[in-house]
């Protein structure tokens, strides 16, 4: 897979998902089903017709409680799993679904938070979809360069400064 923007934050939402205890444990379920669902040759009407069956993909792991944290992990769950199928359906392109709200550019955190008087409420969404503008910078590959004096990767990760720079710069084609 290249590296453009997308596609290294595509990649660090979803290891981000399966950091979690919740989404991990949950998946030891789903990767069998969801394979059954899709085959070892799918394509991308079998990708896509898989959202069909999420809801029952979910329900596989479910508990019969309505205790709070059964319910918090399982909205934990099911917004992972809502979030790896986006990134699924969307791989290779412009559009990456985060969950992590680290992830998500300081520009559109920035944007979302709304401050009353001196109070800054940032309330965090279950997940956040970027479209990233059809701009080189995005849809080329990075490389290990600095652009605009800022490195591209920092001791062999990508430099989140760069990101929100460009966010910052194209915020009004995002």
């Amino acid at each position: 897979m290249t590296q453009t923007i997308p596609e290294i934050l595509r990649r660090a939402s979803i290891t981000s998902l399966f950091s979690t205890n919740t989404f991990s444990n949950s998946w030891s379920t789903w990767q069998p089903i969801i394979r059954s669902m899709i085959g070892d040759n799918f394509t991308e009407n079998s990708l896509i017709n898989l959202g069909d069956h999420l809801s029952e993909i979910f329900r596989s792991t479910g508990t019969s409680g309505r205790e709070q944290g059964e319910l918090s992990g399982g909205g934990v769950a099911w917004e992972s799993l809502v979030c790896w199928y986006i990134n699924l359906c969307t791989a290779g392109s412009r559009i990456v679904a985060l969950k992590k709200m680290s992830l998500v550019p300081k520009p559109i955190q920035d944007a979302i938070t709304v401050n009353y008087g001196n109070f800054a409420c940032n309330t965090e969404s279950d997940i956040t979809v970027i479209v990233f503008p059809r701009l080189p910078e995005y849809t080329t590959e990075m490389k290990d360069v600095d652009f605009e004096g800022i490195p591209t990767f920092v001791r062999g990760k990508y430099n989140q400064e760069l990101i929100n720079r460009l966010i910052e710069r194209d915020f009004h084609e995002v």
